[in-house]
C-alpha cells in the first residue's frame, strides 16, 4: 500500500497534451490513481509546457515552450482547472521564444533557461496580469558557455541565489554555474562548469540542488540512464567523478529528464521513456542501483512522456 509523505502536491507538465497535473505526496509504493488536480483548458495559457518551478507561498510558474510564455497559478489546486493564470509572462520585450526551464529564488524572482534565444532571463517578483516587459537581467553571449542548440535545457538555484543550468553539447556536456542576483546584459565567464569524461554526464537535462549545495543531475540518454550527483560550491573547470551515481536496472530509469527535490531532499524524477515520476532517498553516496522509495505510474495517471516535475 502507499503511504502518504508530509510534503505538498507534486506537479508534472506534460507537454503533449498542455497541461499540468498534480498528485498528492506519495512516500512508498506505487500509486495508479487519478491526479488530485489537473490545470488544462483555452483559459490556461498552457502551451507545450516542460518544465515548473514553485515559489515560497506555493503559486506555481510552468514555462510554456510553444506558447513563448511563463504562466502562474494558484497554490494548491483540487479538481479539474480551466481558468486564467494569475499572471502571464509573455510578449516582443520579454525576449522569450522557446523557454524551457524555470526556477525562482527567495525573493520571488523567476529565472528562465529560453532555448530559442540561448539565454538565461530572470523576471520581477510577483507578477500580476498580462506582463510584456523586459527582464532585469539577461546572460547571454559567447563567454557564458551556453550551447545554441543543445541548451540552456533546465536551472536551478542555491541557498545562495548562484545559477546552475543543464547544457547539451556533443562531446561537452556540461553543467555552468552563474553568480547571484545578475542585473542588465551580462556576457561573461561563469563560477564554475562541470564537464569532462570524468563527469558521467550524458546529455544532461533536469539540474536540481539541495539545501547543502550538492548538485543533481538527470542524464536524459538512455545510454546513461542516471541521476549523477556532484560535490557542492564548485568553482573553476570541474572533471570529477560524481558522488553518488543511481543508476541500474532496479531504478526503473528508462529516459530521465525533470528532476526535483523535496524539503526532505528526496529526490523526484520525471521520466518521459517510462511515463512515471520515481522518487528516491536522500542524500545518496557511491552508485546506487536500487528501487525507488515510490512511483507514480500507470493508466489512471495521465502521465504521457512527462520531462518536468516540481515539488516544495
Amino acid at each position: 500500500m502507499p503511504t502518504a509523505s508530509s510534503t505538498g502536491l507534486i506537479y508534472v507538465p506534460i507537454n503533449n497534451s498542455s497541461e499540468v497535473e498534480a498528485y498528492a505526496p506519495i512516500s512508498s509504493g506505487t500509486v495508479n490513481e487519478a491526479p488530485a488536480a489537473t490545470i488544462a483548458g483555452s483559459n490556461t495559457g498552457l502551451g507545450q509546457p516542460y518544465t515548473a518551478a514553485l515559489d515560497a507561498s506555493g503559486k506555481l510558474y510552468v514555462a510554456n515552450y510553444g506558447a513563448a510564455s511563463i504562466t502562474v497559478y494558484a497554490p494548491d489546486p483540487s479538481g479539474t482547472l480551466n481558468e486564467t493564470p494569475l499572471a502571464t509572462i509573455a510578449g516582443s520585450n520579454t525576449g522569450l521564444q522557446h523557454p524551457f526551464g524555470i526556477a525562482v529564488d527567495a525573493s520571488g524572482k523567476i529565472y528562465v533557461a529560453d532555448l530559442g534565444s540561448t539565454s538565461i532571463a530572470v523576471f520581477a517578483a510577483n507578477p500580476s496580469g498580462a506582463l510584456d516587459e523586459a527582464p532585469l537581467a539577461t546572460i547571454a553571449g559567447s563567454n557564458t558557455g551556453l550551447n545554441n542548440g543543445g541548451g540552456p535545457y533546465a536551472i536551478a538555484l542555491d541557498a545562495s541565489g548562484k545559477i546552475y543550468v543543464s547544457n547539451e553539447q556533443s562531446g561537452a556536456d556540461s553543467v555552468i554555474v552563474f553568480a547571484a542576483n545578475p542585473s542588465g546584459t551580462l556576457n561573461e565567464t561563469p563560477l564554475a562548469t562541470i564537464t569532462g569524461s570524468s563527469t558521467e554526464l550524458n546529455h544532461p537535462y533536469g539540474i536540481a540542488v539541495d539545501a547543502s549545495g550538492k548538485i543533481y543531475v538527470a542524464n536524459q540518454q538512455a545510454a546513461a540512464k542516471s541521476v549523477t550527483v556532484y560535490a557542492a560550491n564548485p568553482s573553476g573547470t570541474v572533471n570529477e567523478t560524481p558522488v553518488a551515481t543511481i543508476a541500474g536496472s532496479n531504478t526503473g530509469l528508462v529516459n530521465p529528464a525533470g528532476l526535483a527535490i523535496d524539503a526532505s531532499g528526496k529526490i523526484y524524477v520525471a521520466d518521459y521513456g517510462s511515463d512515471s515520476v520515481f522518487i528516491f532517498a536522500a542524500n545518496p553516496t557511491g552508485t546506487v542501483n536500487a528501487a525507488p522509495l515510490a512511483t507514480i505510474a500507470g493508466s489512471h495517471t495521465g502521465l504521457n512522456a512527462p520531462q518536468g516535475v516540481a515539488v516544495r
